[in-house]
């Protein structure tokens, strides 16, 4: 689906104001007539003339200030303008932010215009991208036969003397994937003619240096381009203004053609051209690819205002759009193309931004430490491009504040990244603030993947195929479908950030690394980037197929002593009893435990620690020291807990998820197999007790209803307490022996309404009722049996996603009910329908006829009704309410063990506001696997 808006500039000047026709892609077409402004060409030459004197700075900027807000007022009021935003803004509602704009003129300074400071698409579309075209142009060729290679053929010119920064800058046209470059170091045009005219032929063309356009001779430039098109150029690149782009359009297949309004300093022309070139051989359009290399620019714009807005595309407006592959004849990678789909992936990224960005990224410890660690390329592990380099390569340092997602960046596709650290280095953090800047980059150009979260701790309670597990997950974690997913998975729409792989049980780590592998090779187009403690993917006799690893280095105690200090000025702490404890100072390298430490400062811990012990040691007394410290934050008043059994339920919970290798942890996902034998033999005898109980209680109601009618009411109440008694110990063994020896309770959390389902229930159902009642006479079957097959196929799996604790269990008592009341309204009214032929069955024929019609026939038809209601209730209860049952026995026994309190969500609520635990939608985790250690390996922490 094309974003496609032309502005055409039919007449006019701005003198007399402008006639404009505005064409949409959806069809829509309106004329506006745009007022004039005599001020507007005057403020673009103030600019201009402070821009090529490379004037004072802080005028420069004056300057465009000024020409922005009259641009801006211009295209603002009444009348025709009013009605050119309202329609921008609603023919654009719902639409994929990429939006490519065309402005059609002749006129040389509507062209010079900052067309991208246009406040409506500025403010609500800033992915939007203009571009410009003539009035008047030449037709295109029927047919395109210039050749096609099997790798795109670049050649960059410069002057015979460029700046060093020009041919660093050049250089990473080399990594570009299938691809060749020549770099022309020359400033005589003749040495440009002939290589235009080189027999193998260019597909994209740059000329950064300025003086060599200056000295060329058009006529022989356009007969060495017409060479150079007819032999492939497909693009072309010229540091220089508007006017060599306007002469060169009458060109019988002229290329795409990115110019500079203005000239820029040769070095700043090659980082352009390098970042645009990147992101389009990276798979980008070409219309976000040179907003890129725009942005690329934001660097320089201090200095030079206004010189993001300089390069522009320009082009002929039937020619079709170009792409990399395009380029190497190959067919374009499938994007969004409709509403919906568009709607789906901007879904997905505020899904993926609630639950990980805002719900755990900026709740962490960490994001409360301005400090970033030290990236570090890390050659000890072999990636599969590195097996056969030295051994002995040294390690690589990279720049200072390199964001994890730049580097990124600079790998070969399809990118795969192993990010290591230490415990509490950051590798969580780190791969959330990655999460972040491609979530951003994801909502301003849908040619982007997807990120997508995972916990490998998951896949260890699976151990299935990754590409099923990444199915299985995305459809509980996220709202899409399994083949959603497993479209975006072959189509490489998804960039799968996968963490914690040594949270994966140590002897099923090689087996997660094997899959892994496997995965990479059937999706070849799916980005990875993985997490793990160094020590532990070192220790797998295994080599993971990525394309390099990343070390999170230890903080420096430059950056630990300036934080300590930050904290001494803002709270009372002794700064000195920090630095006189070495084995604070070596624990305060990794991020986490300097949060820690700062916490624990504040609450002056620090003069009561004590000084000797192993690393180890001090490590244990710090979190019981934060958990302290954080306890007593909060008021007596505002304490539900004592503080011991506080603990003691948190240390039950993290020796839960350590045992099962589990990061979140869901409490409608609380499973009987976790717990340990004793509690599970007393689950399965509370499940059977619980279901003989309710079981025998309906059939004593039912007979007491029925067969209690004909009898005293003392004794209709004896027999029907025996039939509970009778009917509840079979059900009850009968159900300990079955539903209370399930390891799995299943929610059932969704009613899948089908046709199907309904063609089945009538088929199978009406069978069975069938050949019931020609065994018993009994017609009312005919209607229950397919009841029965009914509600048994309504039942349906897992919901997409949990907003709140508990979810699943409360969504499945909820779906009890409706089974129930459908069922109970079926049984209630075939069971009037029955009332005589159950009366018969009672009491004979004879004596049943006899009471046709009366009064009493009347009240016991009433029963029959009451007891079919009965019937239905527990029939819909046992389908879907099975899982309440188990859940609520396995609460209980917790319960009465002392491992958990009986508002569960309300204490985990509340360890989330002491910044124990944070919370995941409907789940929880614990702000660090090291704290979930700490508590799994102690039951009272001792300050």
């Amino acid at each position: 689906m094309e974003n496609l808006i032309q502005f055409r500039f039919e007449s006019g000047s701005f003198e007399t104001g402008f006639r404009v026709r505005i064409s949409f892609s959806q069809k829509t077409v309106i004329l506006v007539n745009l007022t004039p402004n005599t001020i507007l060409p005057q403020m673009y030459r103030n600019w201009e003339i402070l821009y090529l004197e490379k004037g004072d700075r802080f005028q420069l900027a004056q300057s465009y200030q000024a020409l922005i807000g009259c641009f801006q007022d211009w295209l603002k009021g009444e009348g025709d303008v009013q009605k050119l935003r309202e329609t921008i803004l609603l023919e654009l509602t719902d639409r994929p932010p990429e939006i490519r704009l065309l402005i059609q003129t002749g006129d040389r300074l509507l062209r010079q215009l900052p067309w991208q400071e246009w406040d409506i698409f500025r403010e609500n579309y800033p992915q939007a991208e203009f571009a410009l075209t003539l009035t008047e142009y030449s037709p295109l060729p029927d047919f395109d036969d210039t050749p096609v290679r099997s790798r795109v053929r670049i050649l960059a010119v410069v002057g015979d003397r460029p700046h060093s920064e020009t041919l660093s800058t050049l250089g990473t046209l080399k990594s570009l994937s299938d691809a060749e470059h020549l770099i022309l170091k020359s400033s005589q045009p003749q040495q440009l003619y002939l290589q235009l005219q080189d027999t193998t032929g260019w597909d994209i063309l740059f000329i950064g240096n300025q003086d060599l356009i200056q000295k060329l001779n058009i006529s022989d430039f356009k007969k060495a381009l017409e060479i150079a098109c007819d032999r492939g150029l497909k693009l072309a690149i010229f540091n220089d203004g508007l006017d060599l782009a306007e002469l060169l359009s009458n060109l019988v297949n002229p290329p795409l053609i990115v110019v500079f309004k203005q000239a820029l300093l040769e070095q700043f022309a090659a980082k352009f051209c390098s970042a645009f070139l990147t992101a389009f051989a990276k798979g980008k359009l070409l219309y976000p690819a040179v907003r890129e290399g725009r942005e690329s620019l934001e660097f320089c714009e201090q200095k030079f205002p206004g010189i993001m807005g300089l390069p522009i595309l320009c082009q002929h407006p039937l020619k079709p759009a170009l792409t990399w592959r395009g380029i190497l004849g190959k067919p374009p990678v499938d994007t969004p193309q409709t509403r919906e789909e568009y709607q789906t992936r901007k879904t997905l990224l505020q899904k993926v931004k609630n639950y990980w960005i805002q719900g755990i990224l900026e709740n962490s410890l960490q994001q409360q430490l301005f400090l970033t660690p030290g990236l570090q390329q890390y050659p000890r592990v072999k990636s599969v491009e590195r097996l056969g380099e030295n051994p002995d390569q040294t390690e690589l340092i990279l720049p200072e504040n390199t964001r994890m997602i730049q580097y990124f960046d600079r790998l070969k596709t399809p990118r795969i990244l192993l990010i290591l650290g230490e415990p509490g280095s950051g590798k969580t953090v780190s791969l959330l603030e990655f999460a972040r800047d491609a979530i951003a980059r994801g909502e301003r150009d849908y040619t982007q993947p997807i990120p997508l979260v995972f916990t490998l701790s998951s896949w260890g309670l699976k151990t299935l195929p990754i590409q099923d597990w990444i199915i299985q997950e995305g459809t509980v974690n996220y709202e899409v479908s399994p083949s959603w997913i497993k479209f975006s998975l072959e189509k490489g729409r998804l960039l799968l950030l996968l963490d914690g792989l040594d949270e994966v049980k140590s002897e099923m780590r090689k087996v997660c690394l094997t899959a892994l592998n496997a995965f990479i090779k059937q999706y070849p187009l799916t980005e990875i980037v993985l997490t793990s403690r160094r020590e532990d993917y070192e220790a797998i006799q295994l080599q993971f197929n990525f394309k390099s690893a990343i070390y999170l280095q230890p903080l420096n105690l430059t950056q630990i002593a300036e934080y300590i200090a930050y904290l001494g000025k803002i709270h009372d702490i002794d700064i000195a009893a920090f630095q006189s404890d070495p084995l604070l100072v070596e624990l305060a390298k990794t991020p986490l435990m300097l949060n820690i430490i700062a916490v624990v400062c504040q609450g002056n811990y620090l003069e009561n620690g004590v000084k000797s012990g192993s690393l180890e040691a001090r490590r244990r007394w710090l979190f019981d020291a934060y958990i302290n410290e954080m306890w007593y934050r909060h008021p007596p008043e505002k304490r539900p807990y004592h503080k011991e059994t506080m603990l003691q339920w948190l240390s039950w919970l993290a020796q839960l998820m350590h045992q099962e290798s589990q990061t979140l942890f869901f409490l409608d996902r609380l499973q009987p197999k976790w717990l340990e034998s004793r509690l599970q033999k007393q689950i399965t005898w509370g499940v059977g007790l619980l279901f003989g109980l309710i079981g025998g209680t309906i059939v004593g109601m039912v007979l007491w209803l029925t067969v209690g009618f004909f009898l005293e009411p003392f004794w209709g109440m004896i027999i029907s307490l025996i039939f509970v008694v009778i009917f509840g110990l079979p059900l009850g063994i009968w159900a300990t022996l079955t539903v209370g020896q399930e390891k799995k309770i299943q929610p059932v959390e969704t009613l899948n309404w089908s046709w199907d389902a309904v063609k089945k229930a009538l088929t199978l159902g009406l069978g069975l009722g069938v050949i019931t009642w020609m065994i018993s006479r009994m017609i009312g079957f005919v209607i229950v049996a397919p009841l029965i097959v009914l509600v048994y196929e309504l039942k349906g799996g897992n919901l997409d996603s949990k907003q709140f604790p508990n979810q699943g269990i409360w969504q499945s008592l909820k779906n009890a009910a409706i089974l129930a009341a459908i069922a109970a309204a079926v049984l209630g009214f075939t069971a009037g329908l029955m009332s005589e032929q159950i009366l018969t069955l009672i009491i004979g024929p004879a004596s049943a006829s006899a009471r046709l019609g009366t009064a009493w026939m009347q009240e016991f038809t009433v029963r029959a009704i009451l007891s079919g209601i009965l019937v239905g209730l527990f029939y819909g209860l046992n389908q879907a309410g099975t899982a309440c049952i188990q859940h609520l026995t396995m609460r209980v026994l917790l319960y009465w063990n002392g491992s958990i309190p009986w508002n569960y969500t309300r204490f985990l609520d509340y360890a989330r506001k002491l910044i124990f635990l944070q919370r995941v939608g409907g789940g929880y985790i614990f702000i660090h696997r090291l704290f979930l250690e700490h508590l799994a390996m102690v039951s009272k922490p001792k300050l």
